[in-house]
């Protein structure tokens, strides 16, 4: 019977396109240069269950603080033509510039910080909470968000207009979706640790987004202020940053031994050339 199913499933996955759309039953735009999808320097696969010891998140009792930094002029961010769209500029009354350089007071936001070595001494149970990027206003948000390897990812649209969610990894598989107004949102997962694959929008070119995917919980992206906070289980680490923007000169990986109950600072700090 197999062998006749395969058939009629490729022939209905021809004939499908963008779905009517269905209502919602309840259940970040860069305009600079984007580097291609990047995998993180040496981090170790989720081990299997029975060759290390389960992960138990009341280890985790020592604290990482982050602070990313900008030294230099960043290129200025030119405002996004909404106009393009007029559905996508009546939701704007006021300018929105491109967000491949949020910097405030020479303070980095969307840097994603994560530990590169050090967190493969457990095995990690997947998150089954779905980690959710949303389409808003006709921007992505969040800009920049982080998961864990096959952990679920809602894609929703909550503007009043047509998105092309086209996700495009090079370790993962890549996917093309169309979201209509009003329509369910799109679940994917990305199997393997992959840093800044990028997610748009093939109908509005200035929606971007980037997700970093690892094999364990130790990573975080920055905020406004470029700070951003890991807790994790006591020991010595080798801790790294990524930025979307490919022409800064980008920190190095830094080690840190955090204690029990204790806390430690390491600032990175990104170089306009």
């Amino acid at each position: 019977m197999r062998g006749i199913r395969f058939p009629v499933l490729a022939a209905a996955l021809l004939l499908a396109g963008c779905e009517a759309p269905v209502p919602e039953g309840g259940s970040g735009p860069g305009g600079g240069t984007a580097p291609a999808a990047t995998s993180p320097p040496k981090e170790a696969p989720t081990p299997a269950m029975a060759e290390k010891p389960p992960y138990d998140p009341t280890l985790a009792t020592a604290t990482l603080r982050f602070r990313t930094r900008l030294h230099g002029t960043p290129p200025k961010m030119r405002p996004i033509k909404f106009d393009a769209d007029p559905e996508c500029g009546k939701q704007h009354s006021t300018a929105v510039p491109e967000e491949t350089i949020v910097s405030r007071d020479g303070l980095l936001a969307n840097a994603v910080v994560f530990v590169s070595r050090g967190a493969e001494r457990w095995a990690y149970p997947v998150p089954t909470e779905p980690v959710v990027l949303d389409q808003r206003g006709c921007m992505f948000v969040p800009h920049v968000f982080t998961v864990m390897a096959g952990q679920p990812v809602h894609i929703r649209n909550s503007d009043p207009v047509c998105h092309q969610v086209h996700g495009i990894p090079k370790e993962n598989r890549e996917f093309d979706e169309c979201l209509m107004k009003g329509a369910r949102p799109f679940e994917t997962r990305f199997e393997k640790a992959e840093l800044g694959i990028l997610i748009k929008c093939d109908i509005h070119g200035w929606m971007r987004s980037f997700a970093g995917v690892f094999g364990h919980p130790f990573h975080a992206v920055t905020d406004g202020d470029g700070s951003a906070v890991l807790r994790l289980p006591p020991g010595e680490y080798e801790v790294a940053v990524w930025h979307e923007y490919g022409k800064f000169e980008k920190p190095s990986p830094r080690t840190v031994e955090v204690a029990d109950g204790g806390t430690a600072e390491l600032e990175f700090v990104f170089r306009v050339p």
